[in-house]
């Protein structure tokens, strides 16, 4: 026997919960069986993000608006929240510091084309000399 489809206004609600749970499809998943009779699958979340345009469209909407306050929240933890003094607009105090992590997880991603990238240089084996060994040579 065929189960009945799911609503839009059922879609709609998966959305509010997959909000609510930072989009982890898991836990949305198990919320959503709690709060309706109606038995959910994870895999019918993954069809309707591959097959209903609407569903995908509304999912990654939502998804692009959590990002977004997320950057803002790490704007303010790279710059800080300065405490001015009015009279000369000077930094007196923090009421936060700025977190030296967040600012150089943002300079390694978004500043990588002014030189802030991150190179690991392992050689464990050579002694920085050029192998001069064919891969068939060192098999055997």
């Amino acid at each position: 026997m065929k189960t009945k489809p799911y609503s839009i206004e059922e879609k709609k609600n998966l959305l509010d919960i997959l909000e609510d749970t930072d989009f982890d499809i898991k836990k949305s998943v198990e919320k959503f069986r709690k709060l309706y009779t109606r038995r959910l699958e994870r895999k019918s979340v993954y069809n309707w993000l591959e097959k209903d345009d609407f569903f995908k469209a509304s999912f990654d909407l939502r998804l692009k608006e959590l990002l977004d306050e997320a950057e803002n929240m790490h704007r303010l933890l790279r710059i800080g929240i300065p405490i001015k003094d009015e009279e000369n607009d000077k930094i007196i105090a923090w009421q936060e510091k700025p977190d030296r992590a967040a600012l150089e997880f943002f300079l390694k991603t978004k500043g990588k084309e002014r030189g802030y990238i991150e190179v690991n240089k392992t050689d464990i084996t050579t002694n920085g000399k050029d192998i001069n060994i064919s891969p068939i040579e060192w098999v055997e």
